[in-house]
């Protein structure tokens, strides 16, 4: 698949080989560690630590990142036009810097169920989002389920070339 291939609205998974992408990986145990929503024009709408913002894809994939295109098994091609649209609704709002290190520190203390408590009740209250987290709640705004490994029904590899 090409860049000029992706369909509006299909989730955009990233391999990326930042020291924070590489944290994330080892602790999700996950090839991927970020995503957003194409939106179009070469650009996905996601939540990186600038906030929720719109960035190109060659962001990711000039310093030899892989990337994944992603449609839901459940959802047409229409429900994905209305992720890219819905994920305006997000758009500016901050990063979750705090809920990122809770995360993390909660994958690596399994035992402190407490924690997750705690990021719950912090997400409630800040409003804030990490990529994954806005995914989730784009694509249950628009009535499907959170994202996991059954609800995947086309996944494809995109090959990028950096000119």
């Amino acid at each position: 698949m090409e860049l000029n291939d992706i369909k509006l609205g299909r989730i955009i998974l990233f391999h990326g080989n930042a020291w924070i992408s590489k944290k994330i990986q080892e602790l999700t145990k996950s090839h991927w560690n970020h995503c957003g929503i194409y939106v179009g024009h070469g650009e996905i709408r996601e939540a990186c630590f600038k906030g929720v913002v719109r960035t190109p894809l060659t962001h990711y994939l000039e310093g030899g990142g892989e990337m994944m295109v992603v449609k839901l098994k459940e959802a047409t091609d229409e429900d994905h036009i209305r992720f890219a649209i819905r994920s305006g609704d997000y758009h500016g709002k901050g990063y979750g810097f705090v809920q990122l290190l809770l995360i993390l520190w909660t994958l690596k203390n399994k035992d402190k169920w407490w924690v997750r408590e705690i990021l719950l009740l912090w997400n409630k209250i800040v409003k804030r989002l990490i990529c994954s987290e806005n995914i989730a709640k784009i694509v249950a705004d628009e009535g499907f389920q959170a994202v996991s490994g059954v609800d995947l029904a086309e996944v494809m590899p995109c090959h990028y070339e950096p000119k």
